[in-house]
């Protein structure tokens, strides 16, 4: 019998000043950061604001089961509610039985996936903070209305063969859900019918948020006056660890432009966090110039690899549905955005290549050295610990918004296999929501929390040291906005 402990309204902040425990996963934490949203939308976007809003009401329901008034909810401590007891007796809706069991078991399953988890299907990267788990349950409603709204997946995703069961739905997905009402709709639906509630409980135990944002690898060219000249003139070898779908290595090879950046001072990192717009007093227009035509300056690649723990399956349309799902819902209404997420999906190469690798997994990555090794010296390697030759290892590794969805002891696998595949005068290039911990093994924090200019670039050079050096700090993950730090290596112009 499940028991949770309902906290008030306001007690926790969530998203914009952390939980009583950043790094523990409870249900009182997940709901905590909802309450966040509504207050701080993520990226300001109001339909994630509509959805926290449509989630945390249906939880509300629990209180209102223990026998206060709606108004009472913001002041007082509740009690722990029997929610099976509160549902027998009906004092609570099916739905709001069904949605709270739903994340109290999200939570027990990452908590102990060696317990919970399915042996034929392991759990390899649990969730590891509240704000990850509102983040996925997210992502998987965009999922689910995504293809609500594609009647060709209709018939697999009921598994029925009956579009009927469908209902008309009064809002369409995403233009119409900057409203709570639209959100409470489809959650309704999707939790009053098994088939979709059971695509919801496996996205929420098995699915990760991918990086889908090929703005991000901007990342790759701020630090070109720096590591310009380790590149082989015949170009450079490059590996992307973490690369979901590969959108940002086919942005790089494509004649795809990178949107324009805008640099300002150190002292718009220091202004009240959530400021908009940003202060024009602080804009660097020199900077900004200066790193928009490092921008522009496409990298010179001989080949690149693109390694992922799930694989890049051409021609799988579940996975690619997935990752569009994994967009801010604003940006899923954004046709510019939708077009170019199309077209990069299409896009080939023959200088790019995928492979499933599980880089925090000696054994995966001993298996990728020999494939590559096969592939293009025509050698077969039998060794327990094969050694990349020089000739095929990378003059820059990429891991970007990959370390915060791991352990601290998978984090310092996935650097430290990284170091084994780079070449001589190489860089590992970090980007990613952390900052520098010198106590940390990987010399990394990555803070529950995220804040404005709390997404950060980083090089490890090993030919200087094996510690990250903070290069950039942009004010999100789309990479728009930057500031150079006072201690940043990088020229300021």
């Amino acid at each position: 019998m499940v028991k949770l402990t309902i906290m008030p309204r306001g007690e926790i902040s969530g998203a914009e000043s952390g939980f009583p425990n950043p790094e523990s996963l409870t249900f009182p934490a997940v709901k905590s950061v909802l309450e966040g949203w509504r207050e701080v939308p993520r990226a300001n976007d109001p339909r994630h604001k509509a959805f926290a809003e449509a989630v945390v009401d249906i939880l509300d329901e629990e209180a209102l089961a223990g026998g206060y008034e709606a108004q009472d909810i913001d002041s007082i401590q509740l009690e722990p509610v029997d929610v099976m007891a509160a549902f027998e007796q009906s004092k609570i809706s099916p739905k709001t039985f069904t949605l709270t069991n739903l994340m109290q078991f999200m939570v027990e399953f990452h908590n102990q996936p060696s317990q919970l988890g399915m042996a034929e299907e392991p759990l390899k990267s649990p969730l590891h903070s509240p704000l990850q788990a509102a983040d996925l349950f997210l992502r998987s409603m965009n999922y689910i209305g995504l293809l609500a709204n594609n009647e060709r997946l209709v018939n697999v995703w009921l598994k029925t063969g009956n579009i009927s069961q469908l209902p008309n739905l009064a809002y369409q997905f995403p233009a119409d859900f900057d409203k709570k009402e639209a959100w409470r709709e489809l959650l309704d639906f999707v939790l009053s019918q098994y088939h979709l509630y059971e695509e919801l409980e496996y996205s929420l135990m098995y699915r990760r948020v991918q990086t889908n944002i090929p703005g991000r690898y901007k990342g790759l060219h701020i630090p070109l006056d720096i590591i310009r000249n380790k590149i082989p003139a015949g170009g450079a070898r490059w590996l992307n660890v973490g690369c979901s779908v590969g959108l940002g290595e086919k942005e790089e090879l494509s004649d795809e432009p990178y949107s324009y950046i805008h640099a300002y001072d150190q002292a718009e990192a220091e202004r009240p966090r959530r400021v908009l717009p940003l202060s024009r007093e602080n804009y660097e227009p020199e900077v900004t110039h200066h790193y928009n035509d490092l921008i522009d300056e496409r990298l010179k690649i001989a080949k690149v690899y693109g390694v992922d723990i799930t694989g890049v399956h051409r021609g799988n349309h579940d996975q690619v549905i997935w990752v569009k799902a994994c967009h801010y819902t604003s940006e899923l209404d954004n046709q510019i955005v939708m077009e170019r997420f199309d077209r990069l999906i299409e896009f080939d190469d023959p200088r790019l290549n995928f492979s499933r690798v599980d880089f925090s997994n000696d054994d995966s990555v001993n298996d990728f050295i020999r494939e590559l090794t096969i592939a293009e010296a025509g050698q077969v390697s039998e060794d327990d610990q094969p050694v990349l030759s020089e000739h095929l290892r990378f003059n820059v590794v990429t891991i970007f918004t990959t370390l915060n969805q791991l352990s601290e002891e998978d984090r310092v696998k996935v650097i430290n296999n990284a170091l084994r595949l780079l070449a001589p005068g190489g860089v590992i290039l970090i980007q990613d929501f952390a900052e520098i911990d010198q106590s940390a093994p990987s010399k990394l924090h990555f803070p529950s929390a995220w804040t404005d200019f709390s997404y950060v670039l980083y090089m490890i050079d090993p030919s200087r040291s094996l510690d990250p050096e903070l290069l950039v700090r942009w004010r999100n993950g789309r990479c728009e906005e930057m500031i150079i730090p006072p201690d940043s290596r990088l020229v300021r112009r």
